[in-house]
């Protein structure tokens, strides 16, 4: 299980547009965000995962079923809600309407989180939850490069390795 690609998914496929200003879904994708791609984004990526209470053999648990040792992965993603630029936020609202591209932000990113929220448990997690983070406005020396506004946050999840039956 790729887990960057579960929470990519998982947020893309709870995503309900009805929920922010804009009036088109942001783009998603793993991967980090290039200011050459279409905006606003919701991007997945810098998977940092371990296994938990492993000890000295790596192993969390005895699986019930097949009596062989298993493990429980802990780890993150890093998500970010892209806004994009000025520039990028101009005529995406509903109605074709300009948006400030902090509400832009605001917006992906809270409906980002509380998708993880809302989902906690999966088929895949045993746990997911959003934690930390930042507001970013990623700048440039170029004085004609405008500043890209984005949230990054850390989606949490726990997940278990089981020995085949």
């Amino acid at each position: 299980m790729d887990p960057t690609k579960k929470i990519w998914q998982l947020i893309e496929d709870n995503w309900d547009n009805s929920q922010t200003s804009l009036a088109s879904e942001p783009e998603f994708q793993t991967g980090w965000y290039s200011r050459d791609q279409k905006l606003p984004a919701i991007t997945v990526t810098g998977k940092n995962e371990g296994v938990l209470r492993g000890g000295e053999t790596g192993f969390t648990a005895t699986h019930s079923i097949t009596g062989k040792a298993m493990q429980r992965w802990s780890g993150f993603v890093l998500v970010d809600a892209v806004a994009g630029t000025h520039s990028d936020c101009e005529g995406i609202g509903v109605g074709g309407d300009d948006l400030n591209p902090k509400l832009v932000r605001q917006e992906l990113k809270q409906h980002a989180q509380q998708i993880i929220i809302d989902t906690q448990r999966t088929s895949d997690f045993r746990a997911t939850a959003p934690d930390g983070g930042r507001d970013v406005e990623d700048t440039s020396d170029q004085a004609d490069v405008k500043p890209v506004f984005r949230h990054q946050f850390q989606a949490r999840f726990i997940y278990d390795k089981l020995p085949n039956p």
